[in-house]
Parts: structure tokens; C-alpha cells; sequence
């Protein structure tokens, strides 16, 4: 690692350290006022009598207290921690952007990929809720663009019970997007769907067969459907077919993908990455590294793909 991001990996911690201990004393005090939420529980069933009687309201006015403090706390500890991690960001990505991508790359922590974006895929159902968030968008080689972004598809549902107590029920389906555009424009489609992703979040496209194709090991992780089974093969060599075995393998996610028009979707449901940016947590080399890896996901799929092939940048072949 060269001495630049050496000498910011060093800054950076210095900095976590001067926020570790107020981090660490709202940590303490959610446990402390956990543990008293629990107490006020106890209180409360060891004091009433057989029909459920209670002495006294003073359980009662702890159990509120310390719930409503440990919210405060758990808002300030959150806000602690984005800032924290958007300070993290601002050091490090634009000095990894620019090496890794041309120049003109945009960043923005607050900001993700629209839905409607999303949804030009053709395979992302509606949900009752989306938020995004993590944008970044840049050119490989001048010849492809790309933007990505963390997104969150949230269905919601309603539950009555006999009293007539309305409950809310969330469902939260968590992962990162990447969108390609490349110079062709293919006139079919096809997309592939590791199995056990989320058919509440994505639907397989309409006038679409599934296909077997060359490897074995490729079939049994994934369904494969396109318009032209000749397309398929065409895009999804056994070389391709290899590569996002390999791929998948190093991503913790359920990978979703399809190319429609000049465009490749690619959704890594479930995505978790392999690092934790936290004021609890050491800024190291390795920590670095990992994050490193996770920016730079986009160069690994221009690669595995062969989006770098004449079959992605001949805007003349048909």
C-alpha cells in the first residue's frame, strides 16, 4: 500500500479515537438503560398480585424512561456512526476512485439509484418502500460507464389482532446494484437468477425460456432465461460461465442479473461486505483492503463478464 494511503490510514484512526470514547460511554449507557427496561419488567410481575394488580406506577414510569432513553441514545449512536463513516468515505474514495477509474467519477454517501433506474430492468417488482443510498458512478477505460448504489426494497404488511390492534410488519430486502452502459445495443435479453433470491424483490421476465447451458455446476446455482436461446450462449461462454462461479463465490450475496438494450443490471441481494467501518472499530491496513475490494467490484465484473469484448463495445455488430 503506497505511503499516501498510509499516512491517511494513520489520520483516520487518530480520529476515531478522539470519538471512541463517546461512542463507546453511549454504548455503555444502552445496556445500563436495557438492563433497566428488563428490571421495570420484572418489578412489574413481581409486584402485581394474582389478578394482575399493580401497587404502585413506578415501574411503570422506569419502563418508559428508560425505553425512551435508550432510543435517544441508539438516534445520537447512529448519527455518530454515519458521520463517522461519511469522514471515512470522503478521505478515502476519492483517492481510490481516481486510481482505480477515469477521471470524472461522482460520489455521494446520502444519494442512491432511483427506482424508476432500477426498475428498467424489467425485473424489479414495485416494493412499498425503497431507499438507496452509497452512489457512485464513473467510466472504465473510457469505453463503459457504470453507477452503483446500496438499496433497500421494503414490503409492508398489516395485521389486526381480535382487539383490533393494528400491527406493521416490514420486510426488509437489502443488497447493492450495479448498472453498465455499454456502447452496443443488443435487441435480446436475457437473465440469470441464483437461486434462493428473492422472488418478493424480482420477477423473472415475461416471454422468457429457461435454458441449460454447458456447465453443470453453472445450472445448479443458477436459472438462465433469455428471449433467443443463441443470445444465451452467445454472451454466457463456459469461460463466462466460470468466471461468475468464481465471482459469486467471493461475494457473500444472491446475485441477480440481466442485460437488456446497451445495458447490464447486476443486484447482489443480500450483499454483505466483509468489513465494518465503526468508531468501535481499528482503521487498519486490512480494514482498508477490504474496502478497496468492494470499490473496485465494478472492474471485476467488466472483466468476468467480457464486457471489455468487441460482442459489448462494437456498436456496429448486430
Amino acid at each position: 500500500m503506497d505511503t499516501k494511503l498510509q499516512s491517511l490510514i494513520t489520520k483516520v484512526e487518530e480520529d476515531r479515537t478522539r470519538v471512541k470514547p463517546k461512542a463507546l460511554t453511549l454504548m455503555i449507557l444502552g445496556f445500563v438503560f436495557l438492563g433497566g427496561f428488563i428490571a421495570s419488567i420484572l418489578w412489574l410481575s413481581l409486584s402485581a398480585d394474582k389478578y394482575g394488580n399493580v401497587p404502585s406506577f413506578a415501574p411503570f414510569i422506569l419502563m418508559a424512561a428508560c425505553l425512551a432513553l435508550d432510543v435517544v441514545i441508539i438516534i445520537v449512536y447512529g448519527r455518530l456512526s454515519k458521520k463517522f463513516k461519511n469522514e471515512f468515505k470522503d478521505t478515502f474514495d476519492p483517492i481510490i476512485l481516481q486510481k482505480y477509474f477515469s477521471d470524472g467519477f461522482v460520489r455521494n454517501p446520502n444519494k442512491g439509484l432511483s427506482l424508476t433506474e432500477l426498475q428498467n430492468s424489467g425485473i424489479v417488482k414495485e416494493p412499498d418502500e425503497y431507499y438507496s443510498e452509497n452512489y457512485y458512478a464513473a467510466n472504465i477505460d473510457d469505453k463503459v460507464s457504470f453507477v452503483s448504489s446500496d438499496y433497500d426494497f421494503v414490503t409492508v404488511h398489516y395485521t389486526t389482532d381480535s382487539d383490533g390492534h393494528t400491527t406493521r410488519h416490514e420486510n426488509h430486502y437489502r443488497g447493492k446494484a450495479f448498472i453498465f452502459t455499454f456502447p452496443r445495443k443488443f435487441d435480446h435479453t436475457l437473465s440469470i437468477y441464483e437461486k434462493g433470491y428473492a422472488s418478493e424483490v424480482f420477477y423473472r421476465q415475461k416471454n422468457k425460456n429457461k435454458n441449460q447451458l454447458e456447465s453443470v455446476e453453472f445450472n445448479k446455482k443458477f436459472k438462465s432465461y433469455a428471449d433467443d436461446p443463441t443470445f444465451m450462449f452467445y454472451i454466457l461462454t463456459p469461460q463466462v460461465q466460470m468466471d461468475l462461479l468464481e465471482f459469486d463465490a467471493k461475494i457473500n450475496s444472491n446475485l441477480v442479473l440481466t442485460i437488456k438494450g446497451n445495458k447490464l443490471y447486476m443486484y447482489l441481494q443480500n450483499y454483505k461486505p466483509k468489513y465494518a467501518i465503526s468508531p468501535l472499530k481499528r482503521v487498519t491496513e486490512a480494514l482498508l483492503k477490504s474496502y478497496i475490494e468492494e470499490l473496485t467490484t465494478p472492474l471485476k465484473i467488466f472483466d468476468y463478464l467480457d464486457i471489455d469484448k468487441d460482442k459489448f463495445l462494437n456498436k456496429n455488430l448486430k
